[in-house]
């Protein structure tokens, strides 16, 4: 799925310490309580829920976010205004455009940046190279403030993209199947083919590059979400993407039929007779009905065990990032956050309730990737905080924020990074990620095929996983032998 900027990745930070490509680390023994958490630091609290905040309206996709809608207060501290009065005890600079710049504060340097303000916008409404209209500019000044921030999740989103946005959250959207990630030098990649969609069915592979779209260039694009733009449409009708292709060196041309998609969010089986599998490709936000029917069924078969997979999980909605951790753990922490909400700080903690819903011993292995983000770390370091989970694969992602998103009158939106986590063991991730207990990669050949469609024999990391748990099922034997 060509998915907008709320699940592109958008400043991976390559991660030095990444094992090279199909080097098998050798298994070292499941980490003993309290291994993860910082030296002094008291272990997860085993308090109940927290009141106030209304903490599960938050989201999550290399988000934590929150939708509402915005409505204008005489709280603003800075208008502007077309062809209109300013407010009473407001001072302002008018360009000979017809927009007024408007402050409330009368500070000197404040005026003096509106006046600089003003006359930016007349250098440029006269000399641009075609005419601009008022709203053109009003449009440019909403995009570029969030822009300018040095937040990579502080951004504008078009109407286009805030709806996309919801789209991807629910799963369900017109596209071609394909999941992209763009790198901090602007690269757009493949990093998934959802099978049986018109990307898999025309032979796009992870790893491709797409380079035009209905013979236009993608170069001069600011993100991903603009690709998303131009790739998704209407079901049935056509779209013709150019791709590169680093592993062979080619340019390929593929034209595909749109269709109506709607992800798999979870898939599972048994690897064994006492090993489960379950896949969560992302939270949405009808996730969880699904992920506890997965669970159940696993250990009705007689899992005692799991792998979860969250490569390439991007992230999503908080609700059921909470609901599927309250179905795993025992009541207590699952993070702190420390934020800004109306101007005032305040820190607050998030916990799991007591609907536990599998056994005390049930252990996992969590299978990451440079894709792993936002409320999959959050998932992925809680269980391990928590010392239910090995995490096995690569360095994730790194988002440790969340935002707000605010709906504008107009159908667009503004998105605000408005606080940040920290895992039950003191651990802040933003920027860094987590760092696997196992760090394996699959091979080049390996990482190019959909993993859907990876046999298990070469899929190295699996492989990891399956030995880790393997070793902690020995372990657990010669601790009752002992006993």
């Amino acid at each position: 799925m060509w998915e907008d900027r709320e699940k592109i990745m958008y400043q991976i930070e390559q991660n030095d310490h990444q094992s090279p490509k199909s080097e098998q680390p050798p298994l070292q023994p499941w980490p003993q309580p309290g291994t993860h958490l910082p030296t002094g630091a008291p272990a997860p609290k085993r308090s109940g829920k927290t009141t106030g905040n209304n903490r599960h309206q938050l989201l999550f996709p290399v988000l934590l976010t929150a939708l509402i809608t915005f409505v204008a207060s005489a709280g603003l501290f800075y208008v502007l205004l077309i062809n209109n009065a300013l407010p009473a005890g407001t001072a302002g600079e008018q360009s000979s455009s017809g927009l007024t710049i408007g402050v409330t504060d009368t500070d000197s340097d404040t005026q003096a940046e509106a006046q600089k303000l003003a006359t930016e916008i007349q250098l440029i409404k006269d000399n641009f190279y075609r005419e601009l209209s008022d709203q053109e500019i009003l449009a440019a000044i909403n995009k570029g403030l969030p822009d300018s921030l040095g937040d990579p999740y502080t951004y504008y989103l078009s109407a286009e993209d805030y709806q996309g946005l919801q789209e991807s959250l629910s799963g369900h959207y017109s596209g071609i199947g394909a999941t992209v990630s763009q790198a901090t030098d602007g690269t757009l990649e493949v990093i998934e083919v959802q099978e049986n969609g018109p990307a898999y069915e025309a032979g796009v592979m992870a790893g491709d590059i797409p380079v035009e779209v209905d013979g236009e260039s993608v170069e001069d694009l600011d993100s991903a979400s603009e690709l998303a733009d131009k790739i998704k449409g209407e079901a049935g009708t056509a779209v013709t993407v150019k791709f590169y292709r680093p592993s062979t060196g080619k340019y390929l041309t593929m034209t595909m039929t749109r269709q109506d998609i709607t992800t798999e969010v979870v898939s599972y089986r048994m690897l064994d007779a006492d090993t489960g599998y379950l896949k969560i490709s992302s939270f949405t936000t009808n996730l969880f009905e699904q992920f506890k029917a997965g669970v159940d069924s696993l250990t009705q078969d007689g899992a005692t065990e799991m792998v979860i997979d969250l490569r390439n999980n991007l992230g999503g909605d908080a609700q059921a990032v909470i609901d599927c951790l309250d179905y795993l753990l025992p009541e207590g922490e699952v993070a702190r956050i420390n934020g800004r909400s109306d101007g005032q700080a305040y820190t607050q903690e998030w916990t799991s309730d007591a609907s536990m819903g599998v056994s005390e011993d049930m252990h996992y292995a969590i299978l990451m990737n440079n894709n792993t983000a936002s409320a999959s770390e959050l998932f992925s370091g809680c269980l391990r905080d928590w010392n239910k989970a090995v995490l096995v694969g690569e360095q994730s992602y790194g988002k440790g924020s969340g935002t707000t998103t605010i709906q504008l009158s107009d159908g667009s939106a503004v998105n605000v990074t408005i606080f940040r986590y920290v895992l039950p063991g003191g651990e802040e991730i933003e920027g860094t990620g987590l760092t696997p207990d196992y760090p394996v990669s699959l091979s080049d050949e390996a990482s190019q095929q959909p993993l859907s469609q990876l046999p298990e024999a070469e899929d190295s990391q699996l492989q990891q996983a399956i030995a880790a748990l393997q070793l902690q099922d020995a372990a657990n034997t010669d601790s009752q032998t002992d006993g």
